[in-house]
């Protein structure tokens, strides 16, 4: 008999290995996608054959951990501009959202000077969220800069929909106009690759450091059950936040 603690392992792992992907939405067509869903179903349930529905409950696990990570950005912004006194009037939240989307600032650490690459706290409380899901994985494919760079995207359009002041998917639209008040490939995967510059250049030691500093977050998280122009090859800016060499102060932190 195929038990749910035995799925749940299978999807924990496989997620964790989605994470590790530079393109998560297209990954039900990596090349390695089948590989990966039938080696982990026979590492647990070698007794029963796998079949096509197997490789659709995975597809659809990946829908739910995008899913589950877009809520959690939501929420973190949400709460970010509706819980704190310096920003009880639409003004004064519009321009905090401003401030946040200029160059990316929302993922530093310290916004005034651009330090502590993706450790803001928005950036943490999302990372969480994934790793709230998998947590329980014994298997490393390696750092999930795909799961960093959706959290930048994520974020993203979370601010965009408060820019206003207030709640609105108003400002952000897939081509011709429709709302794109879902994360979805178009416009996001886009968004999610021009990220990918900036982390690909992560050392283990500033991982570490996400990792650790993600952690505290992971309670919190569990409780969460297109562009408008034809193309701009320019170098994006999202591509350019910059990574502050390792120091001292900067070393991987003990788990």
């Amino acid at each position: 008999m195929i038990s749910s603690s035995g799925r749940g392992a299978v999807i924990v792992k496989f997620v964790s290995w989605v994470g590790t992907k530079e393109d998560t939405f297209a990954v039900n067509s990596h090349p390695d996608f089948r590989d990966v869903v039938m080696e982990l179903w026979n590492q647990h349930f070698r007794a029963y054959p796998i079949n096509d529905a197997v490789y659709v409950q995975a597809a659809a696990a990946v829908c739910n951990w995008r899913s589950k990570i877009g809520k959690t950005r939501v929420k973190t912004v949400h709460d970010a501009v509706t819980n704190s006194d310096d920003l009880s009037t639409i003004e004064a939240r519009a321009e905090w959202v401003q401030n946040k989307l200029l160059d990316s600032n929302f993922v530093c650490e310290n916004d005034e000077d651009m330090t502590g690459a993706y450790r803001s706290e928005l950036m943490l409380q999302t990372f969480a969220a994934h790793l709230q899901v998998v947590n329980k994985s014994d298997v490393f494919y390696g750092h999930p800069v795909g799961v960093l760079a959706a959290a930048c995207a994520l974020a993203e359009r979370a601010l965009h929909m408060y820019k206003t002041g207030t709640c609105s998917t108003d400002g952000i639209t897939h081509k011709g106009g429709r709302l794109a008040n879902s994360f979805i490939a178009v416009p996001w995967a886009a968004r999610v690759k021009a990220y990918l510059p900036g982390i690909k250049k992560l050392s283990d030691q500033k991982w570490a450091k996400i990792m650790a500093l993600s952690i505290p977050f992971i309670d919190g998280t569990a409780q969460i059950a297109a562009d408008n122009t034809e193309g701009d090859e320019s170098e994006d800016r999202r591509g350019l936040i910059q990574i502050s060499d390792d120091s001292d102060d900067e070393a991987a932190i003990d788990a």
